[in-house]
């Protein structure tokens, strides 16, 4: 059996979809703005709290984007004659 949405049903969806989605664009502009690291540092200066496996999760991150970026490796590696 099948029921069809009345209209607050769907002003509730809506209003769910706007809040949520909002979350995701402003995260999206934020992290366009400011280095992901001033945004580590603001929310642990506002008092948010992390657990360590954010924590290590920021660093998996970090690790992975020097390993793209490379400069870290060419600094360890000797350089050739």
């Amino acid at each position: 059996m099948q029921r069809q949405m009345n209209a607050l049903e769907w002003l509730m969806l809506a209003a769910l979809s706007i809040l949520w989605g909002g979350s995701f664009l402003f995260n999206g502009i934020l992290v366009q703005a400011w280095p992901p690291l001033t945004i580590l540092l603001a929310a642990l200066v506002l008092g948010e709290e992390l657990e360590l496996r954010h924590l290590f999760g920021l660093l998996l991150v970090a690790a992975g984007l020097a390993a793209i970026d490379g400069r870290l490796w060419r600094r360890l590696r000797p350089a050739r004659p």
